[in-house]
C-alpha cells in the first residue's frame, strides 16, 4: 500500500511529467495570445524543454518567465522577422504568376522555405541557450542545419507528424485542437530538445576545453 502512495511511484512520475508538459503548453499558449509575441514565447518554450532534456530543470513557471524576459527584445525581433518572412513566403506560394516565370519563381520559393524552415528550426534553441547577436543566430543556425542534416530532418519530422496527424483526421478536430490547446506545443519542443541538447552540449564541451 505505501508503494501506491509513494511520490516516487512510476505512476506519479509520469503524471507528473504529464502535468509538466500541460503547464508548459498552456504557459506557452497564453504568452503567444498577441501574436507578436511569438519569438519570446518560443525562446522560454525551448529554454525549459532544453533544461528538461538536461535534467536541470524544477520549477517551470518561474523558469518559462524568466527566459521570456530575458530574452524578449532578441526574440521579440526574430519573432517578428520571422513572421514576416513566413507570410511573405505563403503568399507567393498562393499568388498567380505568369506561366513562362512559373517554373523558376516557385523553385526560388520552396528553396526560400527550405531556407527560412532549416534556420527556424535552430534560431529560438539558440536564443534560448547561447547569447549572441541575431545576425550570428541566423547563420550559426543555417550552418548547424546544414551540418547536423539528419538532426535537422528530425526536427522538421517531429513537428510534420503532429500537423499530419491534425490534417489527416478532419472528423477528429475537436480532439486535435484540444490536444494542440493541452500538450503538442510542448510535445514537439520537448522531443526537439532531446536532439538539440546532445548538439548544443558538443559545442559547449568544445569551448570550455581548453
Amino acid at each position: 500500500m505505501k508503494k501506491i502512495f509513494n511520490l516516487d511511484n512510476k505512476f506519479f512520475n509520469f503524471m507528473g511529467k504529464v502535468a509538466d508538459i500541460m503547464i508548459l503548453n498552456l504557459l506557452f499558449l497564453l504568452t503567444s495570445l498577441p501574436i507578436i509575441t511569438i519569438g519570446p514565447s518560443l525562446t522560454a518554450l525551448y529554454s525549459v524543454s532544453l533544461k528538461k532534456s538536461a535534467g536541470s530543470s524544477s520549477y517551470i513557471v518561474k523558469e518559462y518567465f524568466q527566459a521570456w524576459r530575458t530574452n524578449f527584445k532578441q526574440s521579440s525581433i526574430l519573432g517578428c522577422f520571422s513572421l514576416l518572412a513566413f507570410l511573405l513566403l505563403f503568399m507567393n506560394l498562393i499568388i498567380e504568376v505568369n506561366h513562362s516565370f512559373y517554373l523558376f519563381f516557385r523553385i526560388t520559393t520552396l528553396l526560400s522555405l527550405f531556407l527560412y524552415t532549416t534556420i527556424t528550426l535552430y534560431a529560438f534553441p539558440m536564443l534560448a541557450k547561447f547569447d549572441n547577436t541575431i545576425k550570428n543566430t541566423i547563420i550559426n543556425s543555417f550552418l548547424l542545419s546544414l551540418k547536423h542534416f539528419f538532426t535537422t530532418c528530425a526536427l522538421f519530422g517531429s513537428a510534420a507528424f503532429f500537423i499530419l496527424i491534425t490534417l489527416a483526421f478532419p472528423p477528429m478536430i475537436e480532439m486535435t485542437s484540444m490536444a494542440w490547446f493541452l500538450f503538442f506545443f510542448a510535445v514537439i519542443a520537448r522531443i526537439q530538445a532531446t536532439f538539440l541538447h546532445k548538439i548544443f552540449d558538443r559545442y559547449l564541451t568544445e569551448v570550455v576545453e581548453p
